[in-house]
């Protein structure tokens, strides 16, 4: 099956907001006809609105939403636009749009991240009222199973699916006399036994210095052995309720394999990050990937790069397999306004889609992926065979879920131990979402900028921290501009220590948002760092609660001006802003103080 249309861009995930104008609204509906069940004849001058955390390339007429964007400014004489939204902030910036009664259209979803907490928070709306499995193309109907929560459908068109594949250095393999993972792949036999055996035979200390320098597998991502054996961390039953799953069998032996590839077998390096370079330069045999790995990955690269699919667990059914991937799809948010324009918009996208999956079928290999016949054959395998899952998706599980696997494969700590401390991590992430209720955004009102030219400061003040050493006021001795500044002297300490902090009475930081913190600084003496963040006022000397990090580092006599963000992502009240020093003695000017909305 083709993809190399309908999953261009899919991957890439940019930061930052954007609004981009796909068409320019033009004279009435000049277009007939039914589509999705809506006549686009009295659909004139309806305009889409859309939000993703990734740009979709409307203006790519090349690609099936880039055709549709152009059909529809042609025949219905309407505007399309997408809001770009960071992806750490994804969610919170829907909801309050939602709260706000500005609800987008359409909004692009990800399986892995946002199911099942978009659908659980009425975030977005089922779409079985509109669409049935028999308008699906047929790469859409495995994914409209998968992308549901109590029995309903959310996936109004879904963009693709994708698995991981293994990518390997073709040339070390037939120069060290290895059968290839293909090989194995083509006689039925790639396991994770076949995959050891050849990992052991390429890992490999080729200067003779008794050190490792050519790896047999390394890869970001430590999970992977977890798709490999169709291993879920949890499942999720009709009726909503939610059971960790990841100790009786295929994740547990999933942790398992993947710390003794590490710490037993050594034949992965206790470095995440390796692969990155080493896969071009020649001294790693294997690593992990979709479709987009050679394009990403490989450019310029001397030695000959094939794939096979990710080799079987133990645990595979080796008459059904299963790899654990991913989707992106579009659904329907609550509160759309033009809910026959979207279904309409997606199902001429469906149109182009099949249009473009037949032009693609009439040559071999996808050029945009720079993929083989060959290699696409095995993409196209490793993405038909896989399955969705929603244990990504639970709270702030994602992040939670790389340290479990890190302590796990980094650390070597006995899996059984992983498991049961971060079970109850898990747990709670599981109740919070699904015990989640939309959020009403409260309103930020940006305090005006601060200068300084006063001693009656309305944006930091030292009132309520402990006396710790540190004296902070305003100041005129060597003003960055102006009058005065105003300054932090900090003691020489090995303890993290209070600095300064926003006066919640004064000035609101309420949930949801995202925080810009600008200011001017001239550190008169010492080199550190000055670290900020946003905590509720009541656990302000709590070092656990956090809602980001921000770090500047000091130099003695440097001036500067800083830009960062925060974003405060959980229902909170009274927050406020802290500035906290560290390790070394230091004397610094803020001045020129600015916290904005991003």
């Amino acid at each position: 099956m083709k993809r190399r249309r309908i999953l261009a861009g899919a991957s890439a995930l940019l930061i930052g907001t954007a609004l981009l104008a796909g068409c320019n609204g033009g004279g009435g509906s000049k277009g007939t006809g039914t589509y999705g069940g809506v006549d686009i004849a009295k659909l004139e001058k309806t305009d889409i609105q859309l939000v993703a955390h990734y740009d979709v390339g409307l203006d790519n007429e090349k690609s099936a939403i880039g055709k549709t964007v152009k059909w529809w400014k042609e025949n219905v004489g309407g505007n399309v636009s997408l809001n770009v939204v960071s992806a750490d902030i994804y969610p919170t910036k829907i909801m309050g749009m939602i709260s706000a009664n500005n609800s987008p259209d359409l909004v692009a979803v990800s399986s892995g991240n946002w199911m099942p907490r978009f659908p659980v928070a009425n975030i977005i709306e089922p779409v079985d009222p509109y669409i049935k499995k028999d308008d699906l193309l047929d790469y859409e109907k495995m994914p409209f199973e998968d992308l549901s929560w109590k029995g309903q459908h959310y996936a109004l068109y879904t963009m693709g699916s994708w698995a991981q594949c293994i990518w390997y250095n073709k040339t070390m393999f037939t120069n060290n006399g290895v059968k290839t993972p293909r090989e194995y792949w083509e006689e039925g036999n790639w396991t994770w036994d076949t995959f050891l055996e050849v990992a052991k035979e390429l890992t490999q200390d080729t200067n003779n210095d008794k050190a490792t320098d050519q790896w047999g597998y390394a890869n970001w991502t430590p999970d992977v052995f977890a798709m490999a054996n169709n291993a879920s961390m949890a499942r999720t039953n009709a009726n909503g309720t939610v059971e960790i799953i990841w100790d009786q069998g295929p994740y547990k032996n999933s942790i398992q394999f993947a710390q003794d590839l590490m710490n037993k077998h050594k034949v992965t390096p206790l470095d995440y990050s390796y692969h990155v370079n080493a896969f071009k330069g020649g001294t790693l045999a294997m690593t992990a990937g979709d479709r987009s790995f050679l394009k990403s990955m490989c450019e310029g690269m001397n030695d000959e790069v094939d794939n096979a699919p990710l080799p079987l667990g133990p645990d595979q059914n080796k008459d059904d397999v299963r790899f654990i991937g991913n989707a992106l799809f579009w659904g329907l948010t609550k509160g759309a306004k033009n809910v026959d324009g979207a279904r309409a918009f997606c199902a001429k996208m469906r149109e182009f889609t099949k249009e473009l999956k037949d032009e693609a079928a009439k040559t071999p290999g996808d050029e945009e992926a720079g993929l083989s016949a060959e290699q696409e054959e095995v993409c196209d395998y490793a993405d038909s065979h896989s399955r969705l899952v929603y244990e990504n998706g639970f709270g702030t599980w994602e992040t939670e879920r790389w340290e479990m696997w890190i302590e796990a494969t980094l650390n070597n700590t006995p899996v059984a131990t992983v498991l049961q401390t971060f079970k109850p991590i898990f747990e709670r992430n599981i109740k919070d979402t699904l015990e989640a209720t939309p959020q009403e955004i409260e309103p930020f009102t940006p305090p005006p900028a601060e200068g300084f030219e006063n001693k009656d400061s309305i944006l930091l003040t030292r009132a309520g921290l402990p006396e710790n050493g540190v004296t902070a006021a305003v100041t005129g001795e060597g003003a960055i501009g102006g009058s005065s500044s105003f300054k932090i002297d900090y003691p020489d300490t090995e303890d993290w220590l209070l600095a300064a902090r926003t006066d919640e009475s004064k000035v609101k930081l309420p949930a949801f948002h995202r925080y810009v913190i600008k200011f001017d600084y001239k550190t008169l003496s010492g080199d550190t760092r000055l670290n900020l963040t946003i905590r509720p006022k009541a656990t302000m000397l709590d070092e656990t609660v956090s809602f980001g990090f921000e770090t500047i580092k000091l130099k003695a006599g440097e001036s500067g001006t800083y830009e960062g963000h925060i974003d405060v992502m959980s229902p909170s009240a009274d927050n406020v802003l802290l500035l906290l020093g560290e390790d070394t003695a230091f004397s610094v000017l803020i001045d020129n103080l600015s916290i904005t909305e991003g």
